[in-house]
């Protein structure tokens, strides 16, 4: 007997925030629901609800005149999706995308995909709401709806996590474990969107590295160890304090 699968529109809670990474998993888990019943790769590109979302206009509908681009940008948010649906490290609520890694530190950030970035988690949440309060703003004072700006998003290409600030190197990675950062003194740090790379395929290997739980504190104290480097290097040449020209000197 075939099973029967529900329709779209059946799952699809059309007047949720669909930017959030919930309502964006419920469109495409919609059209992929037969892919992931018979442990297929997703495939399935929804038919319009994107259209309804921040996501890119090219590629909210399927043309036979798309580009490889386009197709391939299709193809990484599939990818995507499937791939925190099925990981059992992975949880999601709202913008937020959480992380466990494997020695147990938590990480997480909020997803922007109006602004094809990653940020500190809550971030989303008021941005979001700024943005409404300037729209009232500007709807109620059209005279001078220039002067009403809403706030960009806080922090962006911002990793939260668990170990706080000014850390300590945890003891399982190598060369560094159990050493004392200097310069963390926030309980997050930046990892910045490769340049060359779509949204959903950066998020991934920022993920991995998440998930993998060790390399990641590596990047990040040798970027400290840098930084205390410097200034050690800076005070020794500038004990009086650096001139504004000393690249000249």
């Amino acid at each position: 007997m075939t099973k029967q699968y529900k329709k779209p529109e059946d799952m699809i809670d059309y007047n949720a925030e669909l930017d959030t990474i919930d309502g964006l998993m419920s469109i495409f888990f919609a059209y992929n629901q037969q892919q992931q019943e018979e442990n297929e790769r997703w495939t399935t590109w929804p038919e319009w609800e994107l259209c309804l979302t921040s996501m890119d206009a090219p590629l909210h509908f399927e043309g036979e005149d798309d580009s490889l681009n386009v197709n391939a940008k299709r193809g990484h948010w599939l990818s995507f999706f499937e791939f925190i649906y099925n990981n059992e490290s992975i949880t999601y609520d709202g913008y937020t995308l959480t992380i466990i890694g494997k020695h147990d530190t938590t990480f997480s950030f909020d997803i922007s995909i109006e602004e094809d970035c990653w940020a500190n988690p809550g971030s989303m949440d008021d941005y979001v709401s700024k943005r409404e309060e300037w729209k009232k703003k500007k709807e109620a004072d059209s005279t001078h709806r220039w002067k009403y700006h809403f706030s960009q998003i806080g922090f962006k290409d911002v990793v939260q996590h668990s170990l706080g600030s000014f850390w300590i190197c945890p003891e399982h990675v190598p060369e560094f474990g159990g050493m004392q950062s200097v310069h963390a003194a926030d309980s997050w740090y930046c990892f910045h969107k490769s340049s060359d790379e779509s949204l959903p395929l950066s998020m991934m290997s920022l993920i991995h590295l998440c998930i993998d739980d060790s390399e990641i504190w590596k990047i990040q104290f040798r970027e400290d160890q840098g930084k205390r480097e410097y200034i050690e290097r800076m005070e020794k040449e500038w004990p009086g304090g650096r001139p504004e020209d000393y690249y000249y000197q």
